[in-house]
Protein backbone atom coordinates (compact mmCIF):
# COMPACT_ATOMS: atom_id res chain seq x y z
CA UNK A 1 0.00 0.00 0.00
CA UNK A 2 1.12 3.65 -0.64
CA UNK A 3 -0.19 5.78 1.05
CA UNK A 4 -0.66 9.86 0.65
CA UNK A 5 -0.18 9.76 -3.14
CA UNK A 6 -0.58 13.92 -4.11
CA UNK A 7 -2.71 14.10 -7.48
CA UNK A 8 -3.88 17.68 -7.51
CA UNK A 9 -4.63 20.84 -5.23
CA UNK A 10 -7.64 23.11 -4.70
CA UNK A 11 -8.77 25.62 -2.67
CA UNK A 12 -11.36 24.61 -0.03
CA UNK A 13 -13.81 26.31 1.50
CA UNK A 14 -12.28 28.86 3.41
CA UNK A 15 -9.95 29.77 -0.24
CA UNK A 16 -6.95 27.67 1.66
CA UNK A 17 -5.35 25.45 -0.90
CA UNK A 18 -5.73 22.06 0.27
CA UNK A 19 -3.88 19.32 -1.05
CA UNK A 20 -5.68 16.21 -2.44
CA UNK A 21 -3.98 13.09 -1.76
CA UNK A 22 -4.76 9.02 -2.50
CA UNK A 23 -3.67 5.69 -1.01
CA UNK A 24 -2.95 2.82 -3.29
CA UNK A 25 -3.62 -0.73 -2.92
CA UNK A 26 -1.87 -3.64 -4.90
CA UNK A 27 -2.16 -6.98 -4.26
CA UNK A 28 1.62 -8.41 -2.73
CA UNK A 29 4.01 -10.08 -4.98
CA UNK A 30 1.66 -9.43 -7.91
CA UNK A 31 3.54 -8.42 -11.45
CA UNK A 32 0.21 -8.57 -13.28
CA UNK A 33 0.33 -5.15 -16.23
CA UNK A 34 -2.91 -5.52 -16.98
CA UNK A 35 -5.37 -5.36 -13.86
CA UNK A 36 -8.58 -4.23 -13.60
CA UNK A 37 -8.64 -1.13 -11.23
CA UNK A 38 -11.49 -0.16 -8.70
CA UNK A 39 -12.18 3.06 -7.63
CA UNK A 40 -13.25 3.96 -3.76
CA UNK A 41 -14.61 7.30 -3.17
CA UNK A 42 -15.89 8.29 0.13
CA UNK A 43 -18.16 11.26 0.41
CA UNK A 44 -18.94 13.30 3.61
CA UNK A 45 -19.15 16.57 2.70
CA UNK A 46 -16.34 18.18 4.52
CA UNK A 47 -17.90 17.59 7.36
CA UNK A 48 -17.57 13.68 8.69
CA UNK A 49 -15.40 10.87 7.68
CA UNK A 50 -11.99 10.76 6.90
CA UNK A 51 -9.68 8.45 4.33
CA UNK A 52 -8.07 6.78 7.01
CA UNK A 53 -11.47 5.15 8.15
CA UNK A 54 -11.16 1.75 9.68
CA UNK A 55 -13.97 0.49 8.27
CA UNK A 56 -13.08 1.74 4.69
CA UNK A 57 -8.92 0.29 5.10
CA UNK A 58 -10.47 -3.28 6.36
CA UNK A 59 -12.46 -3.69 3.21
CA UNK A 60 -9.60 -2.44 0.54
CA UNK A 61 -6.79 -4.63 2.32
CA UNK A 62 -8.97 -7.41 2.22
CA UNK A 63 -9.71 -7.12 -1.55
CA UNK A 64 -6.25 -6.76 -1.92
CA UNK A 65 -5.61 -9.82 -0.75
CA UNK A 66 -8.18 -12.19 -2.90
Amino acid sequence: MKEYILYASKKNETDAIEPLKLDLYEPSGDNNKKRPVFIFIHGGGYTVGVGGNMTQRTFLRDWRSE
